[in-house]
């Protein structure tokens, strides 16, 4: 059975799409831990020709959405596609590290529904900073490690995805992730976190939406979280989780430039 599907989501990223999928290098011995699924979510720049450029590459495997999904209906299509025991995210202008796949299937062979790993951030002049480091440790709901709220910085066992019906949001572009993480802590799963760092996380992509969130995004995420708290399965230590989320919302730096108020407050 393989190990890991590495789940590809695509939309017009035409610029960085090549950067991303040629990180990604899977070599014939390692096919049966490892599958790379990359879904072209109806892109109307080059996306679509560069995906297919990459369907007779070693573990690769491409889809082609007619319309647009969303990014968080695309991860979902990924999951009912994986054929991995685990499945992780990548985005489409981020890149995987040299030996990021290689510890992912390592945290695979492990006792654990997820997996968190340490990622870099990479400026636009090159530099590395993996500023966000977590020790190695068990992680409880009480204390949850930083960048908990990310989907690409993790594994998650399929069973338990599929086993719970976690799914992403579908009416979601912004922090769906953070929604998905919760419906999984609803699940109390069994949670590492990893000393490897997998990921090289970009932000010369002025077109993606940590560069370009607006009103409808912010309202939208706490709407999301407004309803979640509502599910009678939260336990209490869950709900102080959504709780401190809805109010990380409305106190972020986003937020206050998008309908005012003071940081201070």
């Amino acid at each position: 059975m393989t190990k890991l599907s590495i789940i590809i989501p695509v939309y017009n990223e035409g610029p960085y799409l090549k950067r991303c999928l040629d990180s990604i290098r899977v070599d014939e011995q390692d096919l049966h831990d490892v599958e790379i699924i990359v879904i072209d979510d109806g892109s109307t720049d080059e996306s679509r020709k560069i995906c297919d450029e990459y369907d007779m590459r070693v573990g690769f495997r491409i889809f082609h959405h007619s319309t647009q999904w969303g990014v968080g209906m695309t991860r979902n299509d990924g999951i009912i596609k994986a054929m991995g025991e685990f499945v992780t995210f990548l985005d489409s202008d981020d890149e995987m590290s040299e030996d990021g796949i290689a510890h992912m299937v390592t945290g695979c062979l492990a006792d654990f529904d997820i997996v968190q790993y340490n990622h870099w951030r990479v400026s636009s002049n090159g530099f590395k900073d993996m500023r966000y480091y977590n020790d190695p440790c068990d992680v409880r709901i009480n204390e949850l490690p930083k960048k908990w709220v990310l989907v690409w910085n993790k594994v998650y066992r399929k069973d338990f995805i599929l086993k719970n019906r976690i799914q992403f949001p579908a009416e979601l572009s912004f922090e769906e992730d953070r929604i998905f993480n919760l419906r999984c802590f609803r699940h109390e799963p069994t949670f590492h976190c990893g000393k490897a760092g997998t990921v090289l996380k970009h932000f010369d992509n002025k077109r993606s939406l940590c560069h370009t969130v607006g009103r409808d995004q912010v309202l939208g995420i706490a709407s999301a979280l407004a309803k979640e708290l509502k599910d009678k399965d939260n336990s209490p230590e869950l709900e102080r989780v959504i709780r401190q989320c809805l109010a990380d919302t409305w106190s972020s730096k986003t937020a206050i430039r998008l309908f005012g108020g003071d940081e201070n407050d």
